[in-house]
């Protein structure tokens, strides 16, 4: 579970895990809207899950089957510009010396991590008691 909480002034928000010894992530709006802008914006946040999760998993997928890479990079981008859809845009670059047709079926399986199928996912909301 997640715990956010409003600490000190505008919208800065603390956000920690339901469990001791982890360290805290804070979120903030930006100027334009009130916000100290010192942190990033909750979609910003979503954004950083869906793409720290593909890259754990490419960099996990390269250590399981031995190969041996430079870096892995992935860059998400979000637009909401149309009512109720969010079209999500993303491009991976893997540094590795392996085949490209390799590094494809990486990228390919990236759409499948954790985040990705929470994204895709049928959503139901409910108040927790």
């Amino acid at each position: 579970m997640i715990i956010a909480k409003s600490c000190g002034k505008d919208y800065l928000t603390e956000m920690k895990l339901d469990a001791e010894g982890f360290h805290a992530v804070y979120a903030d709006q930006g100027t334009d809207i009130g916000g100290a802008g010192i942190d990033m914006r909750p979609g910003q946040l979503v954004l950083s899950g869906y793409a720290a999760c593909m890259n754990i998993m490419i960099r996990r997928w390269l250590n399981e089957e031995g190969l041996p890479f430079k870096n892995v990079t992935v860059m998400v981008d979000m637009d909401n510009s149309t009512p109720g859809v969010s079209k999500f845009y993303k491009k991976i670059e893997i540094d590795a010396d392996i085949p490209q047709e390799k590094k494809d079926e990486l990228i390919k399986r990236a759409d499948s991590c954790p985040v990705c199928n929470i994204l895709k996912n049928e959503k139901e909301f409910y108040n927790m008691d």
